[in-house]
Parts: C-alpha cells; structure tokens; sequence
C-alpha cells in the first residue's frame, strides 16, 4: 500500500474520530436534555422528522459520490483544468437539485399527519417545524456543497472534519442552552439552520485559501457526462435501498407503532448510529485512498490490500458488536431507566442487525471507489422491496423484532451476497468470489461468537450495582475479545501485515 495513501488515511481516520467523538456525545447530549425538557413526543418527532428528508435526499441520486469518482483520475494526472470543469457541473446539478428537494418536500406536506400515530405536543405546528428542517437541507444544497467534494477527492477529509467539530459544540451548547431556558422546539430547529450555513461557509472558505487554482470553471465533455450519468443512475438504485434500510423503517414505526415507540426503538438506534459513524470515518477516509490505488495500482497489489483491509475491518465489527451485547442494557438504564428497556432478545437482534451491516463494508467500500454502482444497481432494489415487504408483514406481528429481522434478512439475501458477487469477480476476476470472501467471512463470524460468548460468561458470573456493572462489563470488553481475536488469528498472513503497517503508522505524524 502507497505511504503516502497510508498518511492520508492515517491523519483522515485521526480527526474523524475526533469529529465522530463529537457527533456521537453531542447530540447524545441534547437528545438527552430534550427528552426530559420536552419529553418523548418531541424526540420521536425529531427522528420522524429527520427520516423523512433522509427520504427526499434520494433526490441527490448520487451525484456527488460519481463527481468525486471522476476526479480521482484528473486530480492524479494534475489535470486542473478538467476538475475545475467537473466542479462547476457540480454546482449547477446541486443548485438545480436543491429546487427539487424544496419542490418535493412541500408537496408532501399534506400528508405529514398521516404518517403519526398519535396526538401532537400541543405547542406545535406540525407544518411549520417541518419547512424549518426543509429549509436547512435546501440551504445545504445551494451552498457551496460542490467545494466539500473537492476535499474529498483530493483526500483531505481531516479539514471538513475539523470545521465539523467545531460547528458541532457551538450547535450543541447553544441547543442545550435554548432546551433549558426557553424550552422551545422552535427555536432548537433554527440553531441548526444557522450551523448547517456556517459549516458550509467554512469549508468553502478553507478550500478556497488551500487550493486556489480549484474554482468552478469549464465545461466537461459529453463522453464524461455520459460516463456522470450512468453511474448516477446506478447510484439511484442505491440511495434509495440505503433509505428502505433505514428511513423507512422509522417511518412503519411511527405509522403503526406511535411516537412513544419511535423513541423507544431510537434511544436504542441512536447507539447503534453513534458506533456506526466511528466506521463511517474510516469508510470515508479509505474511498478516496481506494479510488486514487484502483487507478494506478495492479490488480495483486489491490486484492492483497482488499483482504488487510477487510480482516482489520472486520475484526473492529466483533468487537464493537461484542461490546454492544455486554453494554447496550447497563447503559440503557443508567440513561433513561427501566421504563424503556428492551428484552435481551431485541437487544441481540439490534446487535446482528448492526454487525451484518457491517460485514460487508469493505465490498462497499471498493464498489464506492470503483464506482460500480451500476453493475450493483439490482442489489439495493431487491433490498429495499423485501425490506418493505417484510416490513409490513412483521411489524403487526412481532412490533419491533419484526422491523430487525427484516433488515437483516434483506441485507444477507439481497444487498450482501449480490455486491459480493460484482466486487470480486468483475474487479478483482476471483473465481468463485462469492464462496472466495465469504468464507473468511463465515471463519471470522464464528471467532467472534467465540469471543463474544467468553465475555457473556464473564459478564454474567459478575453481579453488581448497575454503574458498577457497566464499568466491569466495559474493562472486560476492552480487553477479553481482542485477547481471544489474537490468540485464533496470531499466525495469519494478515496479522503479520497488519503489524507491519502499523509499525509505520505509529511513526507518522499525524
């Protein structure tokens, strides 16, 4: 692996921590105040809120992740004359699809009452809360969304991260501040409008001082909008398989379940969310690095990357999914109580629910770098029909398990085995791909519910006060699993690679 890529992930990965620390303890934060300030109705109708943009940013169609694809190469050969050109299309496809959004989303309005169960908080408007929201995606669309593609393409993720952060504590403590003495719903949504204005500002400004010679100049040729569109098309596919997975999935519960549900199922989603952008940073910080490896390295040199990769990866899964098994419930009640616990059996099924997101991430991964979107397009359509299918059926049923077992079950048939297929036999031309990656996959599962059982036994045999108890279960988390990870892979072809870059990782100064 390039060392130069090797730094670029390294400082990427380093500040997105940071950022992801703060993305996950501030808005734990606020959800916290919020729910005993205003309590749960607002906080399930913050989420509602939230999935259904999710559902109206389909009309993005991937535009940014296929703009960021084609610079790669250019940024590469030091063509800057064609990445002005792909930003200035940038620009004007992201204004044009900003009009859409605002289009769409007031369109909609008429129907928001029937997507809630339950009565209202009486001190709201339904409507003038959601163009609130409306407003802050419009804004993040028309303001200068196509300099934070430059960043990325050119692998400086650390600098949007660092605005992020900074953004975020402002957003956080003036939010809080508003919650306790105001306690107006109002008011909190607007803070975020402001924020999300200014984080693009920064940005932009950054990107400017940094990369003068970048600006939104030129026209691209046709042969590179055909190439733009067809795998926006392909992207589609996928942007709308991502919100069956997740979105829609707050949506059937808010339908049939009611707000107080919502917020049940979130308060347990949102850790889930947290540990899961900890990944998202080390996902986006190695697309570009992948991107920018495809296109001047040889098809060796990338498999053998894929296979550190993914073992590193995955060996993370475990134990964040370990950790969650041993954790969710005493921290769930430390947080907000008895009344709003699960069984343990949904709660290992949230826990499958977020490793089998993970296992194939680094598939995605490369197919992100690729840019097959296309060639996968089928892959998420399935996905989101029998998600929703399964969605509907389950959840009259078995309530919350059924919206879990959906997805999973949609994820291994479907999106999994199907991407798999794709990545590793047209990329890579490995025979057999699927039996090839999951294989490993099935041997590293089988570790990890190795691992995961000794740290249940442990756990369980301990009993004590509840803080106590989640401070033992997280010292037995940090340490048991990754023991026991060792001890079955120490003699591993990737483990010997592993320490290896790590010995020069630790060297760089980040």
């Amino acid at each position: 692996m390039n060392l130069e890529r090797v730094h670029n992930a390294s400082r990427n990965i380093a500040w997105g921590l940071i950022n992801t620390f703060l993305i996950i303890i501030c808005p734990f934060i606020t959800r916290t105040v919020m729910l005993y300030t205003l309590g749960d109705l607002y906080t399930g109708l913050n989420g509602l809120f939230t999935s259904i943009i999710q559902v109206l940013n389909i009309s993005e169609m991937g535009i940014s992740s296929a703009i960021t694809f084609s610079m790669y190469r250019p940024i590469a050969e030091g063509n800057i004359k064609e990445v002005c050109a792909l930003l200035q299309y940038y620009k004007k496809c992201y204004r044009f699809i900003g009009v859409i959004v605002l289009g769409v989303g007031i369109c909609i309005m008429p129907f928001l009452p029937l997507m809630i169960l339950d009565d209202l908080p009486r001190d709201v408007n339904l409507y003038t809360l959601y163009l609130l929201q409306l407003i802050s995606t419009f804004l993040s669309y028309e303001l200068f969304a196509h300099k934070i593609s430059l960043l990325i393409a050119l692998q400086r993720n650390d600098l949007i991260s660092k605005v992020a952060s900074i953004v975020k504590v402002i957003q956080t403590a003036s939010q809080i501040c508003i919650l306790i003495i105001f306690k107006n719903y109002y008011l909190f949504l607007t803070v975020s409008i402001i924020t999300s204005i200014g984080e693009n500002i920064f940005n932009a400004i950054i990107s400017v001082k940094r990369y003068p010679e970048f600006v939104c100049n030129g026209d691209i040729s046709k042969e590179t909008k055909k190439e733009i569109y067809y795998r926006v098309q392909g992207m589609l596919f996928h942007k709308i398989g991502g919100v069956a997975l997740r979105s829609i999935d707050t949506i059937i519960i808010s339908s049939f379940l009611g707000l107080s549900a919502l917020t049940q199922y979130q308060n347990y989603y949102y850790i889930i969310t947290g540990v899961t952008s900890i990944f998202g940073v080390i996902q986006k910080s190695l697309i570009p690095i992948v991107g920018s490896s495809m296109v001047t390295e040889g098809d060796e040199e990338n498999i053998k990357d894929f296979e550190k990769i993914n073992f590193i990866y995955i060996w993370l899964s475990i134990w964040a999914s370990i950790c969650l098994l041993c954790l969710y419930q005493p921290f769930m009640e430390l947080w907000v109580g008895n009344s709003y616990l699960y069984s343990k059996k949904i709660v290992l099924l949230f826990v499958l629910y977020f490793y089998f997101f993970r296992w194939c991430d680094v598939v995605y991964i490369y197919q992100e770098a690729c840019g097959l979107w296309w060639e996968t397009r089928l892959c998420p359509l399935l996905t989101a029909i029998v998600n929703f299918i399964l969605n509907i059926i389950l959840v009259r049923f078995i309530g919350i398990s059924g919206i879990l077992i959906s997805t999973i079950i949609s994820l291994i048939s479907c999106y999994n085995i199907g991407t798999v297929k794709v990545v590793m036999t047209q990329k890579f031309k490995v025979k057999n791909g699927i039996s090839f990656f999951f294989k490993k996959q099935v041997q590293y599962f089988f570790g990890g519910i190795i691992a995961a059982l000794a740290c249940i036994l442990l756990c369980n045999i301990i009993i004590l006060p509840i803080l106590e108890q989640f401070l033992v279960n997280l010292l037995i988390c940090f340490f048991v699993p990754n023991i026991i990870l060792y001890s079955i892979w120490y003699r591993s072809e990737e483990i010997r690679s592993i320490k290896n870059l790590l010995r020069y990782i630790l060297k760089v100064r980040i």
